[in-house]
């Protein structure tokens, strides 16, 4: 089924594999789609390559078109690039996706290896003032991407992704993680071995 603003709430997630079952709450946040929808956006005069991959809704209402290398504010009714929303630098690898938590904080996710100069593959973490955040560093292996971010409540993020070389408890967990407030893998939070195919948007 479609998802619409009603579907925003507090879910229970369950995770079930051959190892047993592991359960955590998550918060779904439904944010409008621009007028007509994401695919009714026609962005005027943008650089070569800057195809959006996905779009987003910032704090402050403004609505967001992320390309490969760029997040970008636009007009959701002309289309009409109205600059850069993030100074984003990244490199060997792709933009994807990001979301904001509650705090105002952008995690930027994607095939990158660093972000403005920080070594933070598939993760970036910037503050609500625009800046990158130096205390938010992942632990993925460089050449992972980060296809799904989810963030926590009061601090740390869900990831889903390709990875597969995160140790927990003495297993490695693929595809599936949760990482504190610094970018560490969370071991309060073990899904038994992980997802048994990439975890996406």
């Amino acid at each position: 089924p479609s998802v619409t603003e009603a579907s925003a709430g507090t879910y229970r997630v369950a995770i079930t594999n051959s190892a047993g079952l592991t359960e955590a709450s998550a918060v779904l946040t439904v944010n409008p789609a621009p007028p007509g929808g994401p695919g009714a956006v026609r962005l005027g005069h943008v650089p070569m390559g800057s195809v959006p991959r996905s779009y987003a809704i910032a704090p402050d209402g403004a609505t967001l078109a992320i390309t490969a290398a760029q997040i970008l504010r636009i007009n959701p009714s002309t289309g009409a690039v109205l600059g850069p929303y993030l100074a984003t630098t990244p490199l060997n690898g792709n933009i994807d996706h990001v979301l904001f938590d509650e705090q105002g904080r952008a995690y930027v996710s994607g095939s990158f290896r660093t972000m403005n100069g920080l070594n933070s593959p598939g993760i970036a973490r910037f503050l609500a003032s625009g800046e990158i955040d130096p205390t938010f560093l992942s632990g993925l292996t460089p050449g992972d991407t980060v296809y799904a971010v989810a963030p926590v409540p009061g601090g740390g993020v869900y990831v889903g992704g390709n990875f597969t070389e995160f140790l927990l408890n003495g297993r490695a967990t693929r595809h599936l993680a949760r990482l504190t407030d610094t970018g560490a893998l969370d071991p309060a939070f073990d899904p038994r071995g992980g997802a048994n195919n990439y975890v996406e948007l």
